[in-house]
């Protein structure tokens, strides 16, 4: 749920480091990552390294995806 990823984020280092723009550009990330998972229940694995966060906008760089068949 909303509340639990924001609660998740808020736990982390990087939170205090985000300006409140980013925080939602950082929590719609994991929001779109978790419906992603959920529906596709044949990923086992998303690795995302680095997540890029600017004023306006968050992107992937690179993924890494670990299918279960």
């Amino acid at each position: 749920s909303g509340k639990e990823l924001r609660a998740a984020l808020k736990r982390t280092k990087l939170s205090s480091l985000l300006s409140a723009t980013q925080r939602e550009q950082v929590l719609l990330c994991m929001e779109r990552f978790q419906y992603l998972m959920n529906e596709h229940p044949e990923i086992s694995e998303l690795e995302i390294n680095p997540l890029m966060v600017t004023a306006d906008q968050a992107y992937v760089a690179d993924v890494k995806v670990t299918l279960t068949v």
